[in-house]
């Protein structure tokens, strides 16, 4: 692979990881609400959203980011095994889970629960190791491929 594509994947893993962390932290929020009677999806949708929520949020986020960066899941990994991977995304995201427990502790977040943290953790856990998967393979593929 070359040292372009690699750094186009490695690029492709942050911003997906964070894409995938804002869906499930909403998705899992939205969850929680509804199953503890929510009255509807509409009045979720419609709750307001304060500056210091939103940099709450941007905190979360950035120690997302710097828990998948501590346990290098954005380094190139080209010679190891597709599996070795994995140890190290269950652990980033269990330490960015534990993150946004205490920061919802913290800041007082309701919707911060024990079923909202294994909805989020699982969801995003899910998708990262799936994901990396999929590129790995993608990558491995086409650079096998003859041109």
């Amino acid at each position: 692979m070359t040292p372009i594509r690699r750094q186009l994947a490695l690029t492709w893993f942050k911003v997906f990881d964070v894409l995938t962390l804002i869906f499930w932290f909403s998705a899992a929020a939205a969850l929680v609400y509804y199953r503890k009677g929510g009255s509807s999806f509409e009045n979720f949708l419609a709750m307001r959203v304060k500056v210091q929520n939103f940099a709450v949020f941007l905190g979360f986020l950035l120690a997302w980011h710097l828990s998948f960066s501590c346990f290098g899941l954005y380094r190139s990994r080209r010679l190891s095994r597709r599996w070795d991977e994995i140890p190290d995304l269950l652990k980033a995201t269990t330490l960015g889970t534990f993150i946004i427990f205490l920061g919802g502790t913290l800041f007082n977040i309701s919707f911060v629960t024990p079923e909202y943290l294994t909805w989020m953790w699982l969801g995003c856990s899910v998708i990262g190791i799936s994901s990396r998967l999929v590129l790995r393979r993608f990558l491995r593929r086409s650079t096998l491929e003859p041109c």
